[in-house]
């Protein structure tokens, strides 16, 4: 009897304890899988689940997320937890690559510590791990479940761009795909610009525009005789080249005008120099901040206009300008901005317009000049300078009639108000007509308002008196007056690289120096010559720089 009743408890205990021991087992391998780091197998994805959890953890997950991102809650947070994530985030730059398919977490990802929560974890689907640029929310936070973590849902694809769009952005450099990595700045700056005009003058057409030589500008040309018409005064180019320490400046000049700048009275000239289309070039060096160190050939720091016309007032430039002042020098000049109202520049150079001391008597008379100008600007309104140059060897040098030469400026300016004044003062040795020393002394004063940003006005009044005798009369004394009235239009509106000017200028003089009437003969000596004279012109200027 005991054996049947011994098969009997077999048949039935056999099972349970096949079940029993297949139970130890997988809990074994749980505990192994928790302790390796592993998670569960893909059997518990089989397994219901309740519809109360996902509801509850997606919520947590939502609020932990929230937290760690300041995003929005999504409404779909806990549907996307059982879900592949999207193929948009499968696609995302800087994303670390996917995991073989097992069953290990990503090694970003911090693990939930062994409990039986961990079951519950799904299996990763291929494609579906959070980036590595997202952090998921802690595992446990103080009063929430430990089933919160393991349920995060993914975030959507929003956030991962937001995510993603730093880092890709701070890579962009390194890759080398700016453009300013590519090509840095080489501090090379190019500018042009052209000056054309239209003229009309009561000179008759070949006789010499003045026998004083005083003007520069439209109706004069190369040959210094009168003309009427059209021509082309300048076309400027000016290269820079600039480094923190380092530069480069060239400014070449072609026109009918450019020769004015480069004859001299005794007949010697700077083509055979090879510098008569240029008006400077020189190289700097700043050894410190505010000290720039020049060397070469460089414009004059005196006088209140320049050559560019339309930088001045009025588009010609007066009869202070080109008859008392240099033009340039060549030399070395050292410039120093002591601070925002003081500014020092001195300079030693083979004379004023001279690339060479042998242009002047073949160079049998060299003595350098030493020049020096002190500005000041006690306002951003007004600023001042007072400078000016002489020979180490007044009587023992041709330079041009510069043996001393003092120069004095003052401009204001208030609103679309614009004035500057300008005096200077030349002693030359020996010079006048009766052999004793020559002096030179003139005043002008111009001032120009702006209407607005289309057009304005500028007038300027000159008054010049020197010890010399143009017109071979009884006065030794010669006075010249001048004034000029200008309008300036700029035609396109917040365009004002189009400049358009009409000058009206009115010269007397107690000689009679302006050209009359031609005489038809080669000789302007026949032609006749009055003390008064008259021009109007239009300019127009289009340049890079305005």
């Amino acid at each position: 009897m005991w054996v049947p009743k011994a098969a009997l408890w077999l048949a039935v205990l056999g099972p349970a304890l096949g079940f029993a021991a297949a139970g130890a087992a997988q809990n074994r391998q749980d505990v192994v899988d928790a302790l390796l780091g592993r998670s569960p197998p893909a059997r518990v994805e089989s397994k219901p689940k309740p519809k109360s959890k996902p509801k509850s953890s997606g919520k947590t997950a939502s609020k932990s997320a929230a937290k760690a991102h300041r995003a929005k809650k999504p409404a779909s947070a806990p549907k996307s937890a059982a879900k592949p994530a999207p193929k948009q985030a499968e696609s995302e730059p800087a994303r670390e690559p996917e995991a073989p398919h097992s069953n290990e977490l990503p090694a970003e990802a911090p693990l939930a510590p062994p409990s039986t929560s961990a079951r519950e974890l799904p299996a990763p689907t291929p494609g579906a791990e959070a980036p590595a640029a997202m952090t998921p929310a802690p595992a446990a936070l103080p009063g929430e479940p430990a089933t919160a973590a393991p349920t995060m849902p993914a975030a959507p694809p929003a956030s991962i761009e937001a995510e993603l769009a730093p880092a890709a952005s701070s890579a962009a450099p390194a890759e080398g795909t700016s453009a300013e990595t590519a090509t840095p700045a080489t501090g090379l700056e190019l500018a042009m610009y052209v000056d054309a005009y239209a003229a009309w003058q009561s000179s008759g057409s070949g006789t010499l525009a003045t026998l004083s030589g005083h003007r520069a500008f439209s109706g004069q040309g190369s040959t210094f005789r009168a003309e009427n018409g059209f021509s082309l005064a300048f076309v400027g180019i000016d290269v820079s080249y600039q480094l923190p320490r380092l530069g480069a400046t060239a400014s070449l000049r072609f026109g009918e005008a450019a020769p004015l700048y480069h004859a001299h009275a005794d007949g010697e000239s700077d083509f055979t120099f090879g510098v008569d289309l240029l008006s400077q070039a020189y190289v700097t060096w700043r050894p410190v901040e505010p000290l720039a160190i020049d060397l070469g050939m460089f414009s004059t720091p005196f006088g209140a206009e320049v050559l560019e016309s339309w930088k001045n007032l009025n588009y010609t430039r007066g009869a202070l300008y080109y008859y008392a002042q240099p033009a340039w020098h060549t030399g070395l000049r050292l410039s120093w901005d002591a601070s925002e109202q003081w500014s020092l520049l001195g300079f030693i150079a083979d004379g004023t317009n001279n690339v060479s001391e042998t242009q002047q008597k073949s160079g049998l008379d060299q003595s350098p000049t030493i020049g020096a100008q002190l500005g000041y600007a006690p306002v951003p309104e007004l600023s001042l300078a007072l400078g000016g140059l002489f020979t180490l060897d007044s009587y023992h040098n041709d330079d041009a009639g510069y043996d001393a030469f003092g120069d004095f400026i003052a401009t204001l300016e208030l609103g679309g108000w614009k004035s500057a004044f300008n005096a200077d003062y030349i002693l030359t040795r020996q010079a006048a007509p009766d052999r004793h020393d020559r002096q030179f002394l003139g005043f002008s004063l111009a001032t120009g308002y702006a209407f607005s940003e289309l057009f304005g006005v500028a007038a300027r009044g000159e008054y010049l008196l020197d010890d010399a005798n143009f017109d071979r009369g009884a006065l030794d004394r010669w006075k010249l007056f001048t004034f000029t009235l200008t309008a300036d239009f700029k035609p396109l509106p917040h365009i004002p690289n189009l400049i358009l000017r009409w000058d009206n200028r009115w010269e007397e003089s107690n000689q009679d120096i302006f050209g009359g009437s031609a005489k038809r003969t080669a000789d302007t000596a026949d032609d006749s010559y009055e003390d008064v004279w008259f021009e109007s012109v239009v300019g127009v200027v289009v340049t890079s720089l305005p």
